[in-house]
Parts: C-alpha cells; sequence; structure tokens
C-alpha cells in the first residue's frame, strides 16, 4: 500500500526572506502548479491564486505549510539562526484560520530552490541532501514532500487521492474549537426582535445575526463608511427568548465563522473562526449578546465580492426550569424574516 501512494504533501512555514536566505542553496529547480483540487480537514482549495499554491517537482505534489496551514493539519513549526527549522505535531487547539490569495492568477510554471539549512522533524534531523524529494523554498516558505514517511509516520495524516476529488488530506487528532471564554452579556428586553425561530411547544428564540448585504468603499472616510467597516470588524450575534418561562441553554457545537471571495464565479476560503455560542440560563425576556473579533478584516480587506457565511448546529437545545425535559429549536431563518441572515454578501470597492 504504501508504495502505491505517491502523492505528496509539503509543509510550509513562513518566514522573513532575510532568515531564509542562509537555508538557501543557489540551486534552482523548475516547479509546476497541480491541476487538482485539494482538502486540508475538509477544507476545499485550489492553487490558481493562492499566495502559497501547491507546487508540483519531480512528478511529486508538495503543499505549503504556512503558520495557519501547519495548525490545520495538527503540526508546530518553529525557527532560529542557530537550530534552523523544527516542524513538531502541534497539540494545541485550532480555532482561526487565514488563506491569502493573489489579485492575479498564479503562472503554472514557477521557480523554486532547494533547502541546504538544519532541518528537524519531531526532534530528527533531516539531511536534505539525501532527500529523493528535498525540501524546497518558494516565496519565502518551506515546502515538505508529503511522502509516506513524512505524511503517515512522523505527521500522524490520512490521505488519499483520484481524479474527481483530488488530493484529500485530514488528520483527525487536531483540536477544532475555542477553547476561549466570550464575553456573553445577559440583559432584559421589550419582547421585540428579530426574526424568531419557531421550536417545540411555541417556544421562540430569535436570533439577531448578519445584514443581507454590505458594500464598502475604501477609501470613504465619512461616519457611515467608518461604521460599515467595524460592522465587518467586530460582528455580533443576540439570542432572544420569548419563552413565557426561564429556560437554561444546552452547551452546543462550536459555530464558525467563513469569509469567501468570489473568483470567477467561486468562492475560496480566505478565513475562518471557530467559537462556542451561548449557553447557560435564560430568563423570561432576556437576551444573551456578544461581539466577536474578526481580525481578518482589519488586516486583509480588499477589493472584491464575498460571502460571509456561519456554520452552525441544525438545533438549539434547551430545558425548562424545574423540568429534565429536553426541547429543541431548528437554527434557521424564519420565513419572510427581513432581519435575519446567517449569510451575508460583501462588495468592496477602491
Amino acid at each position: 500500500m504504501k508504495k502505491v501512494i505517491i502523492f505528496l504533501l509539503s509543509c510550509i512555514v513562513l518566514f522573513a526572506s532575510s532568515s531564509f536566505s542562509q537555508c538557501m542553496a543557489d540551486d534552482s529547480v523548475i516547479v509546476t502548479l497541480p491541476a487538482f483540487d485539494v482538502s486540508l480537514n475538509g477544507q476545499q482549495t485550489t492553487s490558481s491564486y493562492r499566495k502559497y499554491p501547491l507546487i508540483v517537482y519531480k512528478n511529486i505534489t508538495y503543499f505549503p505549510m504556512t503558520y495557519y496551514d501547519a495548525r490545520l493539519l495538527g503540526l508546530s513549526t518553529k525557527w532560529n539562526k542557530i537550530d534552523g527549522l523544527s516542524v513538531d505535531k502541534n497539540e494545541d487547539y485550532f480555532y482561526e484560520y487565514v488563506n491569502e490569495l493573489n489579485d492575479d492568477k498564479n503562472s503554472s510554471r514557477q521557480t523554486a530552490q532547494i533547502i541546504t539549512g538544519k532541518i528537524k522533524v519531531n526532534g530528527k534531523e533531516i539531511d536534505n541532501t539525501k532527500e529523493p524529494y528535498p525540501l524546497l523554498l518558494f516565496r519565502d516558505v518551506t515546502y515538505f514532500p508529503l511522502t509516506w514517511r513524512f505524511a503517515v509516520d512522523e505527521f500522524g495524516w490520512e490521505y488519499s487521492f483520484d481524479n474527481t476529488k483530488g488530493l484529500i488530506i485530514s488528520n483527525d487528532n487536531v483540536i477544532m474549537e475555542n477553547p476561549n471564554t466570550y464575553n456573553w452579556i445577559v440583559n432584559h428586553y421589550s419582547g421585540a426582535g428579530a426574526g424568531s425561530m419557531m421550536g417545540t411547544d411555541g417556544m421562540m428564540f430569535p436570533v439577531s445575526a448578519l445584514v443581507e448585504h454590505t458594500e464598502i468603499s475604501l477609501g470613504d472616510t465619512t461616519f457611515e463608511g467608518t461604521n460599515k467597516r467595524r460592522s465587518l470588524e467586530e460582528t455580533s450575534l443576540s439570542l432572544y427568548s420569548r419563552s413565557t418561562e426561564d429556560v437554561t441553554i444546552k452547551e452546543s457545537e462550536q459555530w464558525q465563522y467563513h469569509i469567501y471571495k468570489i473568483i470567477n464565479d467561486r468562492e475560496e476560503l480566505v478565513y475562518k473562526k471557530i467559537f462556542p455560542f451561548y449557553h447557560g440560563e435564560l430568563k423570561v425576556l432576556q437576551h444573551a449578546s456578544c461581539l466577536i473579533d474578526i481580525p481578518y478584516w482589519k488586516e486583509h480587506m480588499d477589493v472584491g465580492n464575498y460571502v460571509i457565511r456561519y456554520t452552525h448546529p441544525e438545533n438549539l437545545e434547551f430545558i425548562k426550569k424545574g423540568s429534565n425535559q429536553l426541547y429543541s429549536v431548528p437554527i434557521e431563518a424564519p420565513p419572510h424574516s427581513s432581519h435575519f441572515y446567517l449569510e451575508s454578501t460583501v462588495t468592496i470597492n477602491k
């Protein structure tokens, strides 16, 4: 079986170009872009516009492991001038991801260099001069080949390839959740609220989420323009209880906030963040609200069309005060609601 698998994933580590100059030989090699899609722990991606795309060398696929790609697959990376590069299994939580894109499409043929600096994988030194598929430097990022030795034996990944789905890489040991606590504020309200979710026994839990569409001009410095940008940089969620009895919201699977950029009519994920939704007591006519920081919009806001999408459990579960009976509310927009969106679009102009 080991001899059958030939596709290789590479590990990338993102460092400053000045740091890499001491790890780089003069040996330049020609690499190409793969013609297939890739799935990383369920996350689909292509190489056409990625700043750090997959590359192919000697008929073997190499994959970039930037700071975020490494953690997405359960690895941590370190580099210094004395010890060089080290790649190790990472047992920390993963809950935020950035995928940088270029404005222009990547050329199908590129130039990379063979690295000669010190390299360790799980504490073991790697002699890159003896590797049949050596580590490469591409756009100031280190690329590892995904041999069975690296991908399976050292990193604990599972991977497969077929002509329809492309290259699929997964690591079930990655802790895909956010351990941080969020400052949910609970207050009374008048009984009004955004579109509601109807659940068992007439229980209603309106959730205020996204607006339908936002259009922003980067050159707009007015009060309104500034507020529009801030509304993306710090999004909010509110949970209103219209129950006639006090309830306790059960802890659920964590929610995810995704941003996709539209390129050639295709959605390309550029950011996602995982966070826990509210759980705990809500009395009659109370609502819980929380502001969620989205640093992507502060650091990477660029011209284009985007889709924002919350992914979430199908239902919100709760119990009534003094009862052990479990009730369930579907997390979906009610019919004809004009204020309840778990998906929205964003247009950013110059």
